[in-house]
């Protein structure tokens, strides 16, 4: 595909992984403002809710919505739910549905260090507002800053979260294992999405972030056991897959 249809398609995949940025910054206020007693049941809240709408809106979504059940049953429910384009896994799908997971999932690859470039950005712009200059320097002799806390916000780095990582991976690794079977390409992706993630923050612990909190092993031990379901999911579509007709 040329021109302004590569251009609309390439445009939606990227709209779908910013849609998915902004949900995520959504949870990520309203477990702010329901006040957890720790800090650890808000990381588990933001990293369930993040990684279910995210696996939704990246990868199940477009199978449900595409799936044909009318030669299959006469349920008037499931008629109504299910009455897409594609009543099996063949090459139509793939070309249509399979495509579009790849190129979601390559946008998305793209989105932990465009992100990082995204805040450098808005942190270098508020620098140069405040020393009222193009080149600002990270210990200014002069500030415009009224408070201390406000020289601390613009000067001091991002503050370190774990819950959307947590989510980004498990997504990657859901949505890799749901489809690999019929789309083997989304394993380099995945390894690739999940490598630029640990890059990106190994750089921002480092350089940027301020130093974090300390966390229970919790969330780790819960991100631990989701993933044990991912490789049933592969099992379960990798059935489904190598049985179309």
């Amino acid at each position: 595909m040329t021109g302004p249809g590569y251009v609309i398609e390439q445009s939606f995949n990227y709209l779908v992984v910013i849609a998915s940025f902004v949900v995520r910054n959504f949870f990520i206020w309203i477990a702010e403002k329901v006040g957890f007693v720790s800090r650890t049941k808000e990381t588990r809240f933001v990293m369930m809710t993040v990684f279910l709408i995210t696996y939704l809106n990246y990868g199940l979504i477009y199978f449900f919505a595409s799936y044909d059940i009318r030669g299959d049953t006469t349920i008037p429910f499931l008629l109504t739910l299910f009455n897409g384009l594609y009543p099996d896994f063949n090459a139509l799908w793939f070309n249509d549905i399979g495509k579009l997971i790849i190129a979601i999932m390559i946008s998305n690859m793209y989105w932990p260090p465009l992100e990082f470039f995204i805040f450098y950005g808005l942190r270098l712009l508020y620098r140069m507002i405040d020393q009222r200059t193009l080149f600002p320097s990270s210990k200014p002799s002069k500030t415009s800053c009224k408070s201390i806390q406000s020289y601390i916000e613009i000067y001091s780095g991002e503050q370190f979260s774990m819950h959307y990582k947590y989510s980004y991976v498990l997504v990657v690794v859901f949505v890799t294992f749901t489809f690999g079977v019929g789309l083997p390409i989304l394993f380099p992706i995945g390894f690739m999405s999940i490598s630029l993630l640990y890059i990106t923050e190994r750089l921002m612990i480092v350089y940027s972030y301020r130093r974090p909190i300390m966390f229970s092993t919790k969330t780790n031990r819960r991100a631990y056991s989701l993933m044990l379901i991912a490789p049933i999911m592969y099992c379960i579509f990798g059935a489904l897959m190598f049985s179309n007709q």
